[in-house]
């Protein structure tokens, strides 16, 4: 917020003493303006803070307004460096624009005053020039040279995206509603419209003493935007009746929800049949490992169920996606298993590539084909604490599993509430728990969308410890909760959730490409044409 305070004045000290270059009635019409423009600016923000906006709105109204005024400081440059004040005159009423359509957008629950904005914009050169019209001279050929290709740029902007099933000024305003005011339903509205209509499973590991949930549904695309908290929402409703944990289903962005109502039904949904009957019985067995260069993959059997887990692999850990889950069941059908994939989605790094698939694959393949180990499980523990959205833990919070077989091995499943950890963090954590006396862990994130936009870091959220928050210590105390309430672990089972939602999927990704694509044409040749008039412009000046 103060740089964006800093260059706004910055910019408004250039253009005022430009433009009283021009005459004394100029300068004074800047100076009013950009008063007033101020008042609006702070009156809106203190409106944004009213309303509940919190960080996540500040920071990107900031980010627009800082992106705005250096554009501007770049315009102004070389009017300076020439001695031409006119160009000061033409620029400031484009950029008045930009603030009204910011403004427009926290105001305006459906963005009128923002689209019209995007409108003034691209007419305020023609209409400067309109005004200027008694006396059009060399001083104008610059103003000119910039404002004509914007406007027929506008044009055809509208005239391209108007074409498609949504307006193009329609995504537009939806995601600034979105990514500026914190309200996601018009987004929403439009997902919906655009999206797929689909099954969304679920997988539950249930015994005596926990519940562990694997939701097939990606907690995405952003906050506070369709299934971006699907995490803490099942947690939050499991949390009323049991103890228990939601690891990440090994699924992408494509598996991504298209509003807050299909994620309330989905979440409701899985919690409900928690406590229904219909689990397939058995013991829950040890766990197995399965290591390779790239990848390790844990495995614990439910009966003729398998939770497969992706672990720890050297260079990172990302989003598999559906179809590598696809490639899994069938090696479990192969073998006559139920397969649960998870991803630990435990360390940033790089997405999975064609080697890490294919090991991924083998190991699954060799745990599959093994079968259960000789060992089970025969006691068990759990404990969770909730969270707080800031900066690094979701609204689920904190939960710990502790797993002991009959040969007295005991292991802890920690599953914290956020967007992957940094590397390093999870070795740090089993330092700390086999001092404890642990024989093995394994440490999990949601990849929760909750967090995003709320602290200023350069991904748009914060990693699991990242910020020195004590956290550390909040996940050992949880652990020592789950350990002091180890008993026997009794019956085991596992089943399927499905339920139908509509998903922002194949549809809406791609129109959003489409529109992505064809804008950025627009303004790869929009920046030539306007480059060439302005270097035509200037030399032009220089000749005269």
């Amino acid at each position: 917020m103060v740089l964006a305070l800093l260059t706004s004045v910055v910019a408004y000290l250039m253009a005022y003493s430009l433009a009283m270059r021009e005459g004394l009635s100029l300068g004074i019409l800047i100076a009013l303006g950009g008063l007033a423009v101020f008042a609006a600016e702070a009156f809106a923000l203190e409106f944004a803070w009213g309303r509940g906006y919190q960080f996540i709105s500040i920071r990107r109204l900031s980010t627009a307004y800082i992106a705005s005024n250096i554009a501007w400081i770049v315009v102004l440059i070389p009017a300076a460096v020439l001695g031409k004040p006119s160009l000061a005159v033409y620029s400031v009423f484009p950029f008045w624009a930009v603030r009204a359509y910011v403004i427009g957008a926290v105001f305006s629950p459906r963005n009128p005053r923002a689209l019209s904005a995007v409108l003034s914009t691209a007419l305020a050169p023609l209409y400067n020039l309109i005004l200027d019209a008694q006396r059009i001279g060399p001083g104008s050929v610059l103003p000119m040279s910039l404002g004509f290709p914007l406007l027929a740029v506008a044009g055809a902007s509208l005239a391209l995206l108007e074409r498609g099933r949504v307006s193009g000024l329609a995504l537009l305003s939806a995601f600034l509603e979105a990514w500026s005011g914190s309200n996601g339903d018009l987004l929403e509205s439009l997902m919906s419209e655009l999206g797929d209509d689909g099954p969304a499973r679920g997988y539950l590991v249930r015994t005596s003493r926990f519940v562990l949930a694997v939701p097939y549904v990606h907690p995405g695309p952003f906050r506070p935007v369709g299934s971006y908290n699907v995490p803490g929402r099942l947690a939050g409703e499991l949390r009323r009746n049991m103890c228990g944990a939601v690891l990440h289903g090994a699924v992408d962005h494509n598996r991504n929800l298209a509003s807050g109502s299909d994620t309330k039904k989905f979440t409701s949904g899985m919690a409900l049949a928690a406590l229904d009957g219909g689990f397939e019985g058995g013991s829950l067995s040890a766990v197995v490992t399965a290591a390779g260069r790239h990848v390790r993959l844990r495995g614990i059997w439910i009966g003729n169920s398998a939770l497969l887990l992706i672990v720890e692999p050297v260079d990172g850990l990302e989003d598999y996606g559906d179809a590598v889950v696809e490639r899994v069941e069938e090696l479990g059908k192969k073998y006559g298993v139920k397969v649960i994939l998870a991803d630990a989605h435990n360390s940033l790094g790089p997405d999975p590539g064609e080697e890490e698939v294919a090991e991924l694959l083998s190991l699954a393949e060799e745990v599959l084909r093994k079968g259960p180990p000789g060992s089970r499980i025969v006691r068990c523990g759990c404990a969770s604490r909730p969270g707080v959205i800031w900066p690094d833990i979701g609204s689920a919070g904190v939960a710990a599993i502790v797993l002991e077989d009959d040969v007295g091995r005991r292991l802890a499943m920690i599953v914290a509430d956020s967007n992957n950890a940094v590397p390093g963090f999870r070795e740090k954590l089993g330092e700390r728990l086999r001092s404890a006396g642990f024989s093995d862990y394994i440490l999990c994130t949601t990849d929760t969308h909750e967090t995003t936009g709320i602290s200023d870091a350069r991904r748009g959220y914060s990693a699991l410890g990242e910020v020195e928050d004590g956290l550390m210590e909040v996940i050992e105390g949880v652990v020592q909760e789950a350990l002091e309430r180890l008993g026997p672990c009794g019956e085991s089972g596992a089943k399927e959730f499905i339920v139908h939602v509509k998903f922002a999927g194949a549809g809406f990704l791609s129109t959003s490409r489409d529109i992505t694509s064809r804008s950025i044409k627009i303004a790869k040749v929009t920046v030539l044409v306007a480059v060439a008039f302005a270097i035509a412009g200037y030399v032009v000046l220089a000749i005269i």
